[in-house]
């Protein structure tokens, strides 16, 4: 009877990781990102460039930094749309 109790408390510890281990997986999801450097015609940066990324998870505005670079993180995979505006720029 020891033995019984002994392998049936085994299977239930190994039933247990193995939904633990299922719903760890579930849960997990990817994320990714885009980033760039904005530049000109001639190769010079554009800083406080206004870029708005549009995709799966709707619209996302973002201001490029003293050096001309954006990051959007975050992204779900899918295809995204990306466009720069800046007074002074077509």
């Amino acid at each position: 009877m020891k033995h019984i109790s002994k392998a049936l408390l085994q299977i239930a510890v190994v039933l247990t990781l193995i939904t633990a281990i299922g719903f760890a997986q579930e849960s997990t999801t990817v994320k990714g990102g885009l980033s760039g450097t904005i530049t000109d015609s001639t190769g010079a940066i554009v800083p406080g460039a206004t870029v708005t990324v549009s995709g799966p998870q709707g619209t996302r505005t973002f201001t490029t930094d003293s050096q001309g670079r954006y990051t959007a993180g975050g992204l779900t995979p899918g295809l995204y749309d990306l466009t720069v505006e800046k007074s002074g720029f077509k």
